[in-house]
């Protein structure tokens, strides 16, 4: 007699076992996507920018206070990727700032293997630098700026075409 897997009672093990072999076969695919996934959502040492970004939070103030602006003007990215970034400094009279030390960090925030410092360099009444900007889209400029003995700070969101 050949009795069927449900006449012999079987079909609740085999349930179950089917059940454990999805659920195995999910976590195998859940700890592959893991591994693969970017990692550039991850921070190293995020206390540690924690505390440096304080910093930046009183150069923002202090740049807030000074009532010198910022004005940029970003030229449209070549062939390969390069843009002109050129910025002028306005001091509260709007006359432009010179003598300055300035640093630009432009932060792609979809994808932080884009992001890029460069040293401005003085240039007329303003400052310059070339840069690898390949994309159009949304950047986070952070400029920093010392002059006279203090540190200012700027942040702007700069959309580029």
């Amino acid at each position: 007699m050949n009795k069927s897997w449900v006449e012999r009672g079987l079909h609740w093990p085999l349930g179950i076992v089917t059940f454990f072999l999805l659920l195995a076969a999910f976590n195998v695919y859940v700890g592959w996507a893991a591994y693969h996934s970017r990692t550039t959502y991850i921070e190293d040492g995020p206390y540690e920018k924690g505390l440096a970004y304080e910093n930046t939070i009183e150069d923002l103030q202090r740049a807030k206070d000074s009532g010198v602006q910022v004005k940029y003007a970003i030229s449209p990215a070549d062939s390969a990727g390069m843009r002109q970034v050129s910025l002028t400094l306005l001091d509260a009279q709007q006359r432009p700032v010179s003598g300055a030390e300035v640093e630009l960090s432009v932060l792609r925030l979809s994808d932080g293997s884009l992001d890029r410092s460069a040293a401005l360099q003085a240039e007329g009444d303003g400052y310059r630098a070339t840069m690898h900007l390949p994309l159009s889209g949304l950047w986070l400029f952070r400029l920093t700026i010392r002059l006279d003995q203090r540190s200012l700070a700027f942040e702007s969101k700069q959309m580029l075409s």
